[in-house]
């Protein structure tokens, strides 16, 4: 809805709406009558832009300003929690109608997002059954655009959050899991402190105490260690998000609004700290109240540690923990492999020392494409012979900053063949900028332009895809049936138009000079620099203005940070895994080092029998930190079993690498197993060094 605070300069039928409405209330803004030929121009502006540029909606309503050269009254101002549907980019400040079908270039062009509200009770399935219906309709009158185009229905909310949603729940797994080995590490510190304290409990209930008192008791501590660990984790969760916030890319954390802790999130994490601090003291409590009394009385500590109900209890929490960190180390390492593997990736084109950016030119005063080349020649001359630009050159759009694709016609030995490409119009100097190699023919030069033959030059792919057994040089392809012919001059390598996860596709360049011969919008401009490409941006926007001071330069980037940018969802994964499974590892090592350093005091008596009798040091060792080790070995297993299932949920965030990669899970439960090693064998180690004459003196 749009907020209407005032009437100054409206249209009649605005006034209408007015009138009907009440004033200060709101209407549905942009009508279809605006969009009619002959309609006045109109414009939607954000709120931050009336703010800025008018002072507020009720300045900014019937004011004029100026849209690509036409002047628009502003009929609207959105409300100021409105976001325009983008995934990533600047935020969109105005909104002017769109022309009606009728005026696309192209039933080919398919460059337009549609956004519409199911009526009560339809579903997205219902909906997909009736567009299924229209789009074989639309194949059998249109074959040559139509026929292999299928409309696709998708929640709003789906197409918003894109893999978001999936990244999200596996980040949430992820940190379950940390929880989860810290919760273990609590249990077993608490364990060894129950069992410590087994001979006093034992007294005390000989002496009259109950067990639903000592069970109090451990509720009671319990909730003091959850309540402290949920402040300290509240604390720490602001620092968190805000950090994660700032280092997350777009892709990651979809603009749907502010991210804050909210009631519900804090709720779920006190609720989760205090249950977490309550199991973890009262489960060890349980296990020591149940043990015999007369026994417990009569035993020492030591005894009562050595019971198996309690070695079992915590080889199990051990085992635990170690699958749980197997589990997020090998998530961690399928994500870096696939970092590597992304890095590795050839695009097909140079991106070094390269700078584009895109310059508008109003259709009022460039309205044909005769007046855009024109220009776009004149700025190419100009740039080139700028200080600090090696080469410079003009298209419809570069890669990975968008695309062009549409239906084509190819025109074979045994028949024309339709078929799906990508399409770019671009000058004589694109592949000499990009650096793209020459497989056969020539590139395009100045004389291909309107008035001659037209042509074309393919990539690699296209010749694979529709002329593998013919020579694509001199073959005629066409938009469409009606359109004019152009014939194949040259074949170039492949390239990766949409990044390094994109497949190779067909690709088909048509000369700048000949946009006469078909639509193509000329507005983007690259260059080369033969050192910083950002220091060319002054000389360029001043170059640009010196031949239309009325232009704006926008979405000045080098390649080289959209390429980075490009990776930047797989980069954040692959670095947060990679400090969760860490944290999971040192956390599971800790857990190891401690189980055995107290199964190792409790035991250094019998391992001073052991070497009283011939036991040698090693094989004491060996006994002791094997001990420990059942209980890891298990826990890897466990561990990766798990992660074979769990880390297909892994799969949309990979890139090249199979989600059961058989190098990663060796590497990672290897390393898994020699750090659980160096874990036991210290403590063990260190136990050994004394005189076998003092452990067997022990108690």
């Amino acid at each position: 809805m749009i907020d209407v605070r005032a009437a100054r300069a409206e249209p009649e039928r605005y006034r209408e709406a007015l009138a009907r409405k009440g004033a200060g209330e709101s209407f549905d803004g942009l009508m279809a009558a605006d969009a009619e030929y002959g309609a006045g121009p109109t414009v939607v502006v954000s709120h931050a832009f009336a703010e800025r540029r008018f002072g507020g909606s009720a300045g900014a309503i019937g004011s004029a300003i100026d849209v690509d050269g036409i002047r628009r009254t502003v009929i609207g101002v959105l409300p100021a929690g409105f976001r325009a549907l983008t995934r990533g980019g600047p935020a969109i400040d105005l909104f002017v109608p769109a022309p009606p079908a009728s005026a696309l270039a192209s039933r080919g062009d398919r460059d337009v997002r549609v956004v519409g509200r199911l009526e009560p009770g339809v579903t997205i399935t219902a909906a997909q059954t009736a567009l299924d219906r229209v789009s074989t309709v639309l194949a059998l009158e249109h074959p040559e655009t139509n026929g292999r185009v299928v409309a696709v229905v998708a929640s709003l909310s789906d197409d918003v959050t894109g893999t978001a949603r999936r990244a999200l729940l596996a980040l949430l797994a992820a940190v379950g899991l940390v929880v989860l080995i810290a919760s273990v590490n609590v249990a077993n510190l608490l364990l060894v402190w129950a069992t410590a304290q087994a001979r006093d409990v034992a007294i005390r209930v000989t002496l009259g105490a109950n067990r639903s008192d000592i069970l109090t008791e451990a509720i009671v501590r319990g909730l003091v260690f959850g309540v402290a660990g949920a402040v300290a984790g509240v604390l720490a969760g602001v620092w968190v998000r805000d950090a994660l916030l700032a280092l997350a890319p777009s892709t990651v954390v979809p603009d749907v609004g502010p991210i804050g802790l909210n009631a519900r999130v804090l709720a779920a994490a006190i609720s989760l700290a205090v249950a977490t601090g309550v199991l973890a003291s009262l489960l060890p409590a349980i296990q020591v109240t149940r043990r015999r009394l007369t026994l417990t009385v009569a035993e020492g500590a030591s005894s009562v540690a050595s019971a198996r109900s309690i070695v079992r209890w915590r080889g199990t929490l051990l085992a635990a923990e170690v699958a749980a960190a197997v589990i997020l180390a090998l998530g961690a390492g399928l994500l870096v492999r696939s970092l590597v593997r992304a890095h590795q990736t050839d695009l097909g084109f140079e991106t070094e020392r390269v700078m584009a950016m895109r310059v508008h030119l109003p259709a009022l005063r460039y309205p044909d494409a005769e007046a855009r080349l024109r220009f776009f020649e004149a700025l190419h001359t100009h740039l080139e012979s700028t200080p600090g630009v090696q080469s410079a050159a003009y298209a419809n759009q570069f890669p990975l900053l968008g695309g062009w694709g549409g239906a084509i016609l190819v025109e074979r030995a045994t028949g024309p063949v339709e078929g799906e490409a990508d399409l770019q119009a671009v000058s004589p100097d694109y592949f000499r900028v990009l650096d793209m190699p020459l497989l056969r023919g020539r590139f395009f030069t100045d004389a291909d332009r309107g008035g001659t033959a037209g042509a074309v030059i393919v990539s690699e792919a296209f010749v694979t895809a529709f002329l593998p057994d013919d020579d694509p040089l001199g073959r005629v392809i066409r938009r469409t049936a009606g359109h004019p012919p152009l014939t194949i001059v040259g074949v170039v390598g492949d390239v990766r138009r949409d990044g390094k996860f994109a497949p190779v596709t067909p690709q088909v360049y048509f000369a700048a000079g000949q946009t006469t011969l078909y639509a193509a919008d000329l507005s983007a401009v690259a260059i080369k620099a033969s050192g910083d490409p950002t220091a060319v941006v002054p000389a360029i926007r001043h170059a640009v203005a010196a031949f239309d001071p009325g232009l704006v330069v926008t979405a000045i980037a080098p390649l080289d940070d959209v390429v980075s940018a490009s990776v930047a969802s797989l980069r954040f994964h692959a670095w947060l895994f990679t400090a969760l499974g860490g944290l999971a590892l040192v956390l599971a090592v800790l857990g190891v080092y401690g189980v055995v350093t107290y199964v190792v005091q409790q035991r250094t008596r019998e391992m001073g029998v052991r070497m009283a009798l011939g036991a040698s040091r090693a094989q004491v060792l060996r006994t002791m930190v094997g001990g420990g080790l059942r209980w890891t070995v298990a826990g890897v297993v466990v561990g990766m079993a798990m992660a074979a299932a769990g880390t297909r949920f892994l799969a949309s965030l990979l890139f090249d690498t199979a989600p059961f990669d058989a190098g990663t899970f060796v590497a990672v439960t290897a390393g898994v197993l020699v750090l659980a090693v160096a874990a036991a064998w210290v403590p063990a180690r260190r136990a050994l060094r004394q005189n076998p004459l003092a452990a067997l003196r022990s108690s």
